[in-house]
C-alpha cells in the first residue's frame, strides 16, 4: 500500500502501547504512514499538516520524526531568527532523500519589518551554509527575499545540482503566493529591481541516467544569469510586479545564459514596465524555443528586435503598445518563424485620444505563413496595416477582432482551410450583402456585436452558428442571419446559439424553418418571446402537420425576459409529451436547460413542471 522505505516505518504503532485503551495507538503502522503521507501532500504555507500531526500522541511523534519523508520538503521562512538551525534540524531527519525546499518571507505580514536589513543579511548568509552542501539532493529550490539582499543571497548559492527540476528566484518584501491585488498601490511590497545577479549552481555536462532532462525557472523581479545550469534550463518565466524601469539588456543577458530554451514566458505589470532599447544589444540565438509569450510590456520591441527563434510554434503577444518599432519586430519575427502554428496578438485596447488614431507603419513584401493554422488578432485600427501583410493559406481557425470588413474579407479569403472563425465588432462592412465573404470549408461560426457581417458570410457547410452581443450591450439584429442562412443554405447546420441578441420573433422562425437538420437551439438573455416557443411546439393545423426543427434534441432557455413559464412548459409537454395519433411524426425528446430572470418568480407547480422529469436542469 505504501512505497515508503522499510527503514522508515517504526513497528505497528499498537507494540509501542499493548495496554493502551486508545484506539487511536493500535492502527497499524502501515496505515497510519499513508495517512501522514496524504496529509504532508496537502500541506498549506505556514505548517505542513503532518507535522501538526506529531502533536496528536506520542506514537504518532514517534513515526512521523522517524519517517525522513516528512522532512524532506523543507518550508523555511526568513522572519524566523532561527532559520538555519530549524534547516539543519529538518535535514538531519531528512537523511538521504531528495529535497523541496521553500523560503519564503514570513508566517505573517509584519514579521519581516520586526528586523533590520543587517540581521536579515547575517540570517540568509547561514542558511546558505547549510544547505550548500545539499545542492546535489536539491529537486526544487524556491527563495523569494528583500530585493536589497538578492544578489549577495543568490549569487553565493554554488554547487553542483544535477537533481534539480525547478527553481523559483524571487525578490520582494512580500511573500509570493499572497494575493497581488490585496492592497492594489502599495508598490513598496515590491522594493527596487535589483540589479542582474549570477546564479552559479553547476551541473554536470554530461547527466547521470535519471537525471531531469530539463530545468523550469521562474524568476520575479530580478534578472538571474546563470552558469553551466542554464544549458539545462527548458522553461523560463520572468515576472515584473513592480512599475519600474527596464533595460533589453538586463532581459536579453538573462535569456542568452538559457540557449536550449523551449519556452519563455515575459510578463510585465499591467502596462507599467517601461523596456528601453540598448545600443550595444546582440542578437539572441533560441534554436530550440518553441513557445514565446510577452505581455504587459511597454517597448516590447525592444526584446523582440533581438531574438532568433526560427523553432517557434506558438507565439502570444499581450497587452503591448503598437508602435512602428512593434510592427518592425514582428515583420522581422514572422519572417523567420518556419514552424508558426499558432498566433495570438492583444495589443492595450486603452489608448490615449491623441493614440487612437495613430495607424503605425508595416513594411516589406507580404509574409505567407504557411504553417500557421490558428491566428487571432484584436487590435482595432492599429493592426490593420500588420493584418493586410499576412496571408495564411492553410489556417483553421481565426479570430478577428476590431477590424475593419476589408481587412477581415482579405485575411479570411487567404486561407482555404478555414474551418472556424470568430469575428468581434467589425467595422466598416458596406450595406448590402456584396462584397461577399466566401468560406467553403467553414463549420463553425461566432460572430459578436457585428450584425451587418452576417449577411456577407457564404459558408454552405456550417454545422455551428452562435450570434452574441454581451453584457455591456445587446446585439441588435434585424433579418441578416436570416438573409445568411437563406444564402448559404447550410445543409448541416447542427447549433444556433443566441446571446444577448435583440431580434423579432418572424424573423428567427423563418431562419429555423431552413434548418430541418437542427439538433441544438440555445437561447439566453435575447429579446424573443412566447411567440417562438409556440412555434416550436406541435402544429396545430392538420394541412401543416410538420414540427419545426423535428430533429431537436436540446434547448437553453436561459433568463429570456419575455418567455414566460407558462409557454416554456407548454413546449416542453409538447415536444416530450406521449406520441400523438394523427398520423405526425412525434419528434425526439428534448433535454436542456431552462432558467429565468429573477424577477420572475416561478410558483412550486411552475418548477415541479419543468424540473421534476429531469429532463431540464435550472
Amino acid at each position: 500500500m505504501s512505497s515508503s522505505h522499510p527503514a522508515d516505518l517504526p513497528q505497528a504503532a499498537g507494540a509501542s502501547a499493548p495496554n493502551s485503551r486508545n484506539l487511536i495507538d493500535r492502527i497499524p503502522a502501515e496505515v497510519l504512514h499513508d495517512i501522514f503521507k496524504a496529509l504532508h501532500l496537502s500541506t498549506d504555507w505556514t505548517t505542513p499538516s503532518a507535522l501538526r500531526a506529531s502533536h496528536v500522541c506520542r506514537v504518532w511523534r514517534q513515526m512521523i520524526h522517524a519517517s525522513s519523508i516528512f522532512w524532506s520538503r523543507l518550508d523555511l521562512f526568513v522572519s524566523n531568527a532561527e532559520l538555519d538551525r530549524h534547516a539543519a534540524y529538518w535535514l538531519e531527519r531528512a537523511g538521504s532523500r531528495p529535497l523541496s525546499i521553500n523560503i519564503r518571507l514570513y508566517r505573517t505580514r509584519g514579521d519581516l519589518e520586526l528586523h533590520s536589513e543587517w540581521a536579515l543579511q547575517l540570517r540568509l548568509i547561514r542558511l546558505r551554509c547549510v544547505l550548500q552542501p545539499t545542492t546535489a539532493r536539491w529537486e526544487s529550490f524556491s527563495a523569494t527575499v528583500p530585493p536589497s539582499l538578492a544578489s549577495d543571497f543568490f549569487s553565493g548559492l554554488q554547487g553542483m545540482a544535477p537533481s534539480l527540476k525547478k527553481l523559483n528566484i524571487g525578490a520582494a518584501l512580500r511573500n509570493d503566493e499572497e494575493d497581488k491585488h490585496e492592497e492594489e498601490g502599495d508598490d513598496d511590497d515590491w522594493g527596487d529591481l535589483p540589479p542582474p545577479f549570477d546564479i552559479p549552481l553547476d551541473r554536470d555536462p554530461d547527466p547521470a541516467p535519471g537525471a531531469p532532462n530539463g530545468v523550469s525557472v521562474r524568476a520575479t523581479n530580478c534578472f538571474p544569469i546563470f552558469a553551466a545550469l542554464g544549458l539545462f534550463i527548458t522553461d523560463l518565466q520572468l515576472t515584473i510586479e513592480k512599475d519600474a524601469d527596464i533595460v533589453a539588456d538586463d532581459i536579453l543577458a538573462m535569456i542568452e545564459t538559457c540557449p536550449n530554451l523551449k519556452e519563455l514566458i515575459l510578463t510585465g505589470m499591467e502596462f507599467f514596465c517601461p523596456v528601453f532599447r540598448s545600443i550595444d544589444a546582440d542578437l539572441v540565438e533560441l534554436s530550440r524555443l518553441t513557445y514565446l509569450q510577452l505581455e504587459d510590456f511597454k517597448g516590447v520591441e525592444n526584446i523582440l528586435l533581438f531574438i532568433h527563434a526560427p523553432s517557434v510554434q506558438c507565439f502570444y503577444l499581450k497587452y503591448v503598445d503598437w508602435t512602428d518599432g512593434l510592427s518592425e519586430a514582428l515583420s522581422r519575427l514572422f519572417r523567420t518563424f518556419h514552424s508558426i502554428v499558432e498566433v495570438e496578438v492583444w495589443p492595450d485596447l486603452y489608448t490615449s485620444p491623441d493614440e487612437q488614431n495613430y495607424t503605425p507603419l508595416f513594411q516589406g513584401f507580404p509574409i505567407t505563413m504557411d504553417t500557421v493554422k490558428r491566428f487571432f488578432v484584436d487590435g482595432g485600427p492599429t493592426s490593420s496595416p500588420f493584418l493586410q501583410q499576412l496571408s495564411m493559406p492553410n489556417a483553421e481557425r481565426l479570430d478577428l477582432a476590431r477590424a475593419p470588413f476589408d481587412v477581415v474579407r482579405l485575411v479570411a479569403s487567404s486561407t482555404t482551410h478555414l474551418e472556424h472563425a470568430t469575428f468581434t465588432k467589425i467595422t466598416a462592412c458596406p450595406p448590402g450583402p456584396f462584397p461577399t465573404i466566401s468560406l467553403p470549408d467553414l463549420t463553425s461560426f461566432c460572430v459578436e456585436h457585428s450584425p451587418d457581417l452576417l449577411e456577407h458570410i457564404r459558408a454552405p457547410r456550417l454545422e455551428s452558428i452562435e450570434v452574441r452581443g454581451d453584457y455591456d450591450g445587446d446585439m441588435c439584429m434585424l433579418t441578416s442571419l436570416h438573409d445568411m442562412v437563406e444564402r448559404s443554405a447550410p445543409s448541416a447546420l447542427l447549433s444556433l446559439s443566441l446571446s444577448h441578441v435583440t431580434v423579432a420573433d418572424e424573423n428567427i422562425i423563418a431562419c429555423l424553418k431552413r434548418l430541418p437538420t437542427l439538433e441544438t437551439l440555445i437561447i439566453r438573455r435575447c429579446s424573443l418571446s412566447d411567440r417562438l416557443l409556440r412555434a416550436l411546439c406541435a402544429p396545430t393545423v392538420a394541412e401543416e402537420a410538420e414540427w419545426l426543427l423535428p430533429r431537436l434534441t436540446k434547448m437553453e432557455l436561459v433568463e429570456n425576459p419575455n418567455m414566460t413559464p407558462a409557454a416554456v412548459i407548454s413546449l416542453i409537454k409538447s415536444r416530450n409529451g406521449p406520441s400523438s395519433h394523427d398520423g405526425t411524426l412525434t419528434p425526439p425528446r428534448v433535454k436542456g436547460q431552462v432558467a429565468f430572470p429573477k424577477s420572475m418568480k416561478l410558483r412550486k407547480r411552475e418548477a415541479h413542471a419543468l424540473y421534476s422529469s429531469g429532463d431540464f436542469s435550472r
